[in-house]
């Protein structure tokens, strides 16, 4: 079982997300912030992140580089509704495996981090 970080702003959002990767047999925790992202992976072994890339406070693109370096072996995604945001090549660079656009196709994302997991 693989273990996901989901980190967005919204609340609802984490919530939606977090019963639906649950659902399709992932375990899941939900932050509502990078900082508190950050916290979770000092405490807990993650797979797999994703997190959208426009935040108060600490933006998608600082809790990837943060991670990139705390957390080497979580593999990193993204999400955002902002799409042509330079926020986008940003994640790509600072170690985004992908970058989905809200709202996305649940299945696409699920075959995506079961492909990468199992490379």
């Amino acid at each position: 079982m693989f273990t996901i970080l989901v980190v967005d702003d919204n609340e609802g959002m984490c919530e939606t997300l977090g019963d639906i990767f649950t659902s399709e047999g992932f375990k899941v925790k939900t932050a509502l912030s990078g900082l508190e992202a950050l916290k979770l992976a000092d405490e807990n072994k993650f797979d797999i992140l994703l997190t959208d890339l426009v935040m108060d406070g600490m933006d998608g693109v600082e809790t990837l580089k943060k991670m990139k370096k705390t957390s080497p072996q979580t593999l990193l995604f993204a999400m955002t509704a902002y799409r042509a945001d330079n926020r986008v090549k940003e994640a790509m660079k600072n170690g985004a495996r992908q970058v989905f656009e809200k709202p996305f196709e649940i299945a696409l994302v699920v075959n995506v981090f079961k492909r990468s997991m199992a490379e």
